[in-house]
């Protein structure tokens, strides 16, 4: 795959968190996906869906991300964000994140979130208490 054809891949990827709510698109990924979340560290498959269905009941809306940027090399894409989501409460949350995605054969294997964790934290304390 071209470097420009994992960036597609990638981006559909990102479409289609938001489109099938959170659901991951098993043609875009690889059986053994492991994502590394700052501050949270590595979860499979099972376990990040889990964390998913988890904050869902917390949120009023779909958690929207926003690409800003994207540099994609080899087998390599990183691409900026901006996210945000109104929870059930009202409050309003929002974030900047840089996703490193690696790819094997045209789908994703690896994926490391990075964000503000203060913000995420700061932010998760009050809703989740």
């Amino acid at each position: 795959m071209t470097p420009e054809e994992n960036r597609q891949i990638v981006l559909r990827f990102i479409k289609g968190q938001q489109d099938r709510e959170g659901k991951v698109d098993e043609s875009l990924v690889t059986d053994d996906l492991q994502w590394w979340l700052s501050g949270f560290g590595f979860f499979d498959r099972k376990s990040y869906a889990e964390m998913i269905r988890t904050i869902r009941p917390h949120l009023a809306k779909r958690y929207q991300f926003t690409p800003t940027n994207s540099v994609a090399e080899g087998d390599q894409v990183a691409v900026g964000m901006s996210g945000n989501a109104t929870m059930a409460n009202g409050k309003f949350y929002e974030n900047e994140y840089c996703m490193v995605f690696k790819l094997r054969s045209g789908r994703i294997w690896l994926i490391k979130e990075y964000f503000d964790t203060k913000t995420a934290d700061n932010f998760y304390a009050d809703v989740l208490k």
